[in-house]
């Protein structure tokens, strides 16, 4: 059923993220008449309850957040970055070396309109050019790293939700950034070294800061 209009629409991936943000971050976002859902873990999941939440909301914005890993070494451990784009990888045929993206087979994820191809991109006015690379698994180790910088060498962080997101956003006509909060560099899979409360806060601070 719809709800009231929300001036702005913040999706979350899980409740883990959600309730690591600081209970004071999360209520300034929401008093001043903006809302907030989860949209799930996953490629798969997040563009199908992106499309329920923009049903059930109709947002002037959406805004999408949560924990990314960096490829980039130049971007801190427990920092945020604002993206102009986001790809998609590990959507196509073979795995490893021998991977081929729908676009690397001129297919398209969708023929539209409008067409949604491997990249979407934002359009908003950032000055720097930040691309994100959603993927179906995270990489595990330093060669899966460089097989991703290999095909997508300006890509500087990875998640599991962004293009999906931006997929269900630009079918609904409606306006998408993302902001990460980067806990981790890619393929460093010991938590010891991740910084995921004070990624989230910083992300959560950028939006707050940057959202009319």
């Amino acid at each position: 059923m719809p709800k009231s209009p929300a001036l702005n629409l913040l999706l979350i991936p899980t409740a883990f993220e959600r309730e690591r943000l600081s209970l004071e971050l999360r209520r300034a976002w929401t008093e001043q008449g903006n809302a907030i859902e989860l949209c799930g873990f996953g490629m798969a999941i997040a563009g199908i309850t992106t499309a329920m939440a923009l049903q059930q909301w109709n947002p002037s914005q959406v805004v999408l957040m949560g924990i990314a890993g960096a490829y980039a070494e130049d971007i801190p451990i427990g920092s945020s970055i604002e993206f102009a784009r986001v790809t998609c990888y590990g959507v196509g045929v073979g795995t490893g070396e021998s991977f081929l993206s729908a676009g690397d087979l001129n297919w398209l994820h969708w023929i539209g309109p409008p067409e949604i191809a491997d990249r979407i991109d934002f359009g908003n006015d950032l000055r720097c050019d930040s691309e994100l690379l959603t993927v179906a698994s995270t990489a595990c180790d330093n060669e899966e790293v460089k097989r991703r910088m290999t095909k997508h060498p300006s890509a500087i962080a990875e998640d599991m939700e962004g293009f999906s997101v931006a997929a269900a956003c630009r079918l609904a006509n409606k306006p998408l950034r993302i902001i990460r909060g980067i806990s981790n560099r890619v393929g460093d899979r010991d938590h010891r070294h991740w910084e995921i409360d004070r990624s989230l806060d910083a992300a959560m601070t950028q939006i707050l800061e940057t959202t009319t």
